[in-house]
């Protein structure tokens, strides 16, 4: 759409169910987890899985949206490659949440666990918890498996559970 001139370069919508939605504004406090969580996975999973800021993943054949982190596969779809990533490709993905929050714990996570990723983490800014969802039931289009971390606890992704990060870490300083 860009290419063709309908909407212009850098506007900040994703495609969800077919209808183009406004990405909701983020705040500083949002934008310094996102750069927290780049780091720590960057830094964490380099060799080992490729780490996406922002950018569209295909879930579905009508939903493009844009995870604010996504754990990516090292493969042509993820590094440099000529091809979005697709739920196949997808370690995790996650959403950090204030403004955002109602969006990101009901409808994408429908949305995500219909499309069968594997694992979802919302960052709740507004109650300092991260929500972790596992094991998805694309049928129910809902996750089986929900657990609640909270501020001095370490999480682990699913696929490299020896790797542990501080979830005082992700979510920062508190406001």
């Amino acid at each position: 759409m860009v290419e063709a001139g309908i909407l212009p370069e850098g506007e900040r919508v994703e495609l969800l169910r077919g209808d183009l939605v406004w990405k909701l504004t983020i705040g500083d406090r949002h934008r310094a987890c996102v750069m927290r969580l780049n780091r720590m996975t960057v830094l964490a999973f380099h060799d080992r899985a490729a780490v996406q800021t922002e950018n569209p993943v295909v879930v579905l054949d009508d939903s493009e949206p844009e995870p604010d982190v996504a754990l990516l596969e090292i493969n042509e779809g993820s590094v440099g490659g000529t091809r979005h990533a697709y739920p196949a490709d997808v370690f995790a993905l996650i959403e950090v949440a204030d403004s955002s929050r109602d969006r990101d714990t009901a409808f994408k996570q429908r949305l995500y666990a219909e499309a069968g990723i594997r694992e979802y983490w919302v960052v709740d800014l507004v109650d300092n918890v991260i929500l972790v969802h596992r094991d998805p039931d694309p049928t129910e289009r809902r996750y089986r498996a929900t657990a609640v971390v909270r501020g001095g606890e370490t999480i682990a992704f699913e696929a490299f559970p020896a790797d542990l990060l501080s979830v005082d870490e992700i979510l920062g300083p508190a406001p």
